[in-house]
């Protein structure tokens, strides 16, 4: 199994908007969306600091239907997933990533199923985008695999 980062993110990549949640252990703390440029700095901020143990991403990859219409795009997205896997190895954090079929997985469970208005309303990302939802579903993902030895 593997051991419970004491301070660690979960990111969820975008080429507009990045999803960004922080993690003391198995507890989220915060959840907020930044611009992928605030995104890699903050990374190194905390890197530099010395106070980030672990990195765990959204991995893109591109679907065969939907390639034409991404003839001309600059995969913004999967730039930045290399700079933050960049930035992981320049300081010896470690870092993975889901593909999205794979931590969504949550969505579907039944225990976020069965969660209450009341529940719902105290997840860390309520009241905020979808960027910030996936970010912390990443990291919810990794949680529970850690967990479950995997």
């Amino acid at each position: 199994m593997v051991d419970t980062p004491k301070r660690w993110v979960s990111i969820d990549p975008g080429d507009l908007h990045v999803g960004f949640a922080t993690w003391s252990g198995d507890e989220c703390l915060e959840v907020d969306e930044l611009p992928p440029d605030e995104c890699v700095n903050a990374l190194r901020n905390m890197a530099d600091n010395g106070v980030l143990e672990r990195v765990m991403y959204e991995r893109f990859a591109l679907q065969g239907g939907k390639a034409k219409y991404l003839v001309g795009n600059e995969f913004l997205t999967s730039q930045l997933i290399g700079q933050i896997k960049l930035i992981c190895r320049w300081y010896g954090i470690q870092c993975g990533g889901y593909l999205p079929m794979e931590h969504k997985r949550i969505y579907t469970m039944s225990w976020f199923k069965q969660l209450t208005w009341h529940e719902k309303r105290r997840m860390p990302y309520t009241g905020k985008t979808d960027h910030c939802r996936d970010a912390w579903c990443v990291g919810e993902w990794f949680v529970r695999q850690r967990k479950a030895g995997k």
